[in-house]
């Protein structure tokens, strides 16, 4: 009897019983991390392998807390905060009113990548009270809501008289008053882009948004665009004091000119962004100088993502520098046109403080370009400390033999002593790499965290790294957790290199990626005589243990 008793109390607290109900958590439950935001769950995380297994391990999670929201009045309100924290489509939420009816069944859309029927729903006009009574108190428990399912692949959706009536009831106060995060991709810009502002709550810090446009043969594009801008504009008017919490905005162009955007932004930014993610298609209007401009102004901002283009303009009309000093991390991908590395627009960018910069789609134009752009890269991020690098194809026909190796053309990064990731992937860049750039490397970055060097193989004799380079990085980079390359070169006369035993206190790189060159007994000589606490290093799929 006082075992029952003890446990009855135990469950009688709130705090016990949320932290035992909180293991039925989207991410906890699907064995991701639980800052996991995603819209779905990725597979590689879990284990999982198919979207029909996540799906019924979801369907099963929801079915769980339902039941415990119905076991007792203690287990109610913990069940249902979970139940209801994140929502894939606001759906669920319409379906608990009974006004909700179908007024169209197996409806096919029409759709170049296939399409499943679907149920149209719709409230009524003359909705009663109490059904916007019953949906205002269940939404009040959504906290994450990713409105990102395609109209064609909805097995329900709902008629434009229902968005209407939502915006309507919703004018003055949002739907969702405790949301966090928004991730709304919309097609139609007069019902469901327009509902956004429904959604805009005071405690939302996280806004993702996707001008996902369908083209209609009865739509003027010019009239489309100018509804879609006119929208847009409405929605960003109202961020300063719709959400002053904001600290993250995505923004997926489409068909809206992304110029547009960024001078509307920066011109609307609530003062708490620190985050700013903006793409546009490859065929989108490239930023001009007004637009590179305005990037000067979101002076809050720390991490700035732009997939997207920069016009190319002469260097007497650029600006020396563009400084965001308050910039932490940084990504530049741009989207077709003039890539980085032929066109200047990319380099005049500067922050003293960046830390994270990441460059996709640099074309290569030779050595000389390629060490010019490392030393606007040093001068420009002196305090650097990861560094991504793709470049994604070169612009030289045919290849010239090569004759610099990477060390050499990205020199000036060298005297960057706090970078602690440092990770290229050059294809078909005619580069040589060997334990004397491992060497280099390893002495000018002691903090060295994470090496990866990916080389497609202009020519596999250029990549020559083996025992001299591993030494070096086992002896100035003691903080060397991970190494990633692309060939490691063991002849018989390199055994002869190794020291008898390895080096103590014995380095901690715990994992070594090979494409080329390495063997099981290689594997063991390194893990024997280097680094002593791999526990795996992989070649082609295999794992050597």
């Amino acid at each position: 009897m006082a075992t029952s008793a003890t446990t009855h109390r135990a469950l009688s607290n709130v705090d016990v019983l949320t932290e035992i109900i909180g293991c039925f958590e989207f991410a906890y439950f699907h064995g991701v991390d639980p800052t996991y935001e995603a819209n779905h769950v990725q597979p590689a995380a879990t284990g999982i392998e198919s979207d029909d297994e996540i799906f019924e391990i979801e369907v099963q999670r929801k079915r769980t807390l339902a039941q415990l929201a119905r076991v007792c009045k203690a287990f109610r309100e913990p069940a249902l905060s979970l139940l209801w924290r994140q929502l894939h489509s606001l759906f669920p939420l319409l379906r608990l009113l009974p006004s909700l009816s179908m007024v169209e069944e197996q409806v096919i859309m029409e759709c170049r990548y296939g399409a499943i029927p679907r149920n149209i729903y719709q409230l009524p006009l003359d909705m009663p009270d109490e059904d916007w009574g019953r949906l205002t108190s269940y939404a009040a428990y959504v906290q994450k809501l990713y409105h990102t399912q395609p109209a064609h692949r909805r097995p329900r959706d709902i008629t434009a008289q229902t968005w209407t009536l939502i915006l309507r009831e919703f004018s003055n106060r949002p739907l969702l008053p405790n949301l966090r995060v928004l991730k709304w991709d919309a097609e139609e810009v007069d019902t469901e882009f327009a509902a956004i502002t429904a959604f805009l709550p005071p405690s939302l810090k996280s806004l993702s948004i996707g001008c996902i446009a369908r083209p209609s043969w009865h739509v003027d594009p010019s009239e489309l665009k100018h509804a879609w801008k006119t929208q847009l504009n409405n929605l960003i008017s109202e961020l300063p004091n719709r959400v002053p919490q904001l600290s993250s905005i995505s923004i997926s162009c489409g068909i809206i000119d992304p110029n547009y955007i960024v001078q509307t932004l920066s011109l609307n930014q609530p003062c708490s962004l620190r985050a700013m993610a903006l793409s546009a298609p490859h065929d989108a209007p490239p930023l001009n100088l007004c637009a590179l401009k305005a990037v000067a102004r979101f002076t809050t901002v720390e991490s700035l993502d732009f997939a997207l283009q920069i016009a190319k303009m002469p260097r007497a009309e650029l600006p020396a520098r563009l400084e965001l000093d308050g910039l932490v991390s940084f990504l530049l991908n741009p989207i077709g046109g003039p890539g980085i590395g032929i066109n200047p627009a990319y380099e005049v960018f500067s922050s003293a403080n960046l830390r994270k910069l990441h460059l996709n789609n640099v074309r290569y134009t030779g050595d000389a370009a390629l060490r010019r752009m490392s030393t606007a890269w040093a001068r420009s991020f002196p305090r650097l400390e990861v560094f991504r690098l793709w470049i994604a194809y070169a612009d030289m026909q045919p290849l010239p033999e090569p004759q610099s190796s990477l060390s050499d053309v990205l020199g000036p990064l060298l005297g960057i002593g706090t970078i602690r990731e440092f990770n290229v992937d050059l294809c078909w860049i005619p580069l040589v790499v060997g334990d004397s750039d491992l060497t280099a490397f390893a002495e000018a970055w002691p903090a060295l965290g994470k090496l990866r060097i990916a080389l497609a193989a202009h020519d596999p004799s250029c990549y020559q790294t083996g025992v001299l380079g591993l030494l070096a990085l086992s002896a100035h980079c003691p903080r060397l957790a991970s190494l990633d390359l692309n060939r490691l070169v063991f002849g018989p006369e390199d055994v002869g290199q190794l020291p008898p035993v390895a080096s103590s206190p014995p380095h901690q790189l715990r994992s070594l990626q090979v494409v080329y060159g390495i063997l099981p007994e290689t594997y063991h000589l390194v893990r024997e005589r280097i680094f002593p606490n791999l526990n795996m290093t992989i070649y082609e799929d295999k794992y050597y243990n």
